[in-house]
């Protein structure tokens, strides 16, 4: 009985830690009047910078046009969470984000979108990638498994040798 409840929490543990890296780019497309309506900011704004934070990047705006939030703001730092769109210096985007502390996310399903590239110096765009977390996922991955593996496989068959 410890053992099936061991393997069942085990299971149970391993599908909600890889469920994340699983459903993240897995949504319902939002209407831009629905993205609209969730952010807490909605600008037009050219891309300035990049500053890595923690494992993710931090990407900078000029403001060009606010559409929704604080029309004073400037400058403002995003934490891109889109799985399709790339960020790259120059190039101007309508962003729709959610406050982050002192700075916002550009969700998944929010039709943030680049509006024009022809700014952009394009010889010389550097593609600031975000950071990739899928080969961390993967070794996580792995590392669970062959830890739950460890903690029910080894005693199962350790007790079957006994046994005979």
């Amino acid at each position: 009985m410890k053992k099936l409840c061991a393997m069942l929490f085990g299971l149970t543990a391993l599908l909600f830690l890889s469920a994340g890296s699983v459903l993240a780019c897995d949504c319902k497309t939002l209407t831009p009047g629905e993205s609209f309506a969730e952010a807490d900011i909605v600008f037009m704004g050219k891309m300035v910078g990049m500053e890595p934070s923690a494992g993710y990047a931090y990407y900078k705006f000029e403001v060009q046009r606010t559409l929704k939030g604080d029309e004073s703001q400037r400058l403002v730092k995003v934490r891109n969470m889109t799985c399709n769109l790339e960020f790259f210096p120059g190039a101007t985007y309508l962003i729709y984000a959610q406050g982050f502390g002192k700075a916002f996310i550009a969700a998944p399903c929010s039709n943030s979108m680049m509006v024009a590239a022809a700014d952009a110096p394009r010889p010389n765009v550097r593609y600031i990638p975000a950071p990739d977390h899928r080969r961390r996922d993967f070794w996580l991955a792995t590392g669970l498994f062959l830890l739950l593996f460890m903690l029910i496989g080894f005693p199962a068959v350790r007790s079957r040798y006994q046994a005979r």
